[in-house]
């Protein structure tokens, strides 16, 4: 009878152990899905600020074609 309640005791325990090995896995599942989800935020940040980055290059090649032709437009004016 001893032995039976012992080994019921030892079952529960173990059963217990599982228990927490797994919730301890879930728990490394989320923190590597969170750790993932910021990785990927990061690169949207970076994607961005490229994009940003690619419309102020445009932006200034604008501004120095206008430059450029109202500059040649004097100069044929003057001329």
């Amino acid at each position: 009878m001893e032995l039976l309640l012992l080994l019921l005791l030892l079952l529960l325990l173990l059963l217990l152990l599982l228990l927490l090995l797994l919730l301890l896995l879930l728990l490394l599942l989320l923190l590597l899905l969170l750790l993932l989800l910021l990785l990927l935020l990061l690169l949207l940040l970076l994607l961005l600020l490229l994009l940003l980055l690619l419309l102020l290059l445009l932006m200034l090649l604008l501004l120095l074609h206008i430059i450029s032709s109202v500059n040649m437009f004097y100069y044929q004016f003057l001329n």
